[in-house]
């Protein structure tokens, strides 16, 4: 989405009148972008509750070789 923030700016330097109500299409930009980092955030936290429990399974595996 910051592509589009840049190429909207770049546009308003080459013709001002062009964008006339821009401050909503920034507001917009951001909210498009909020599933986005809600996404990044849960997949992170679903990735930590898997490696904790393959790590927990690995070291009882290892564990119970060992006896």
């Amino acid at each position: 989405m910051a592509l589009f923030s840049l190429a909207a700016i770049c546009e308003m330097i080459a013709d001002s009148s062009s964008h006339n109500i821009f401050p909503f299409e920034f507001i917009m930009y951001g909210f498009l972008t909020i599933p986005a980092i809600i996404g990044t955030i849960s997949s992170q936290f679903i990735r930590g509750l898997v490696l904790k429990k393959k790590c927990k399974l690995t070291l009882t595996r290892l564990y119970s070789n060992v006896k």
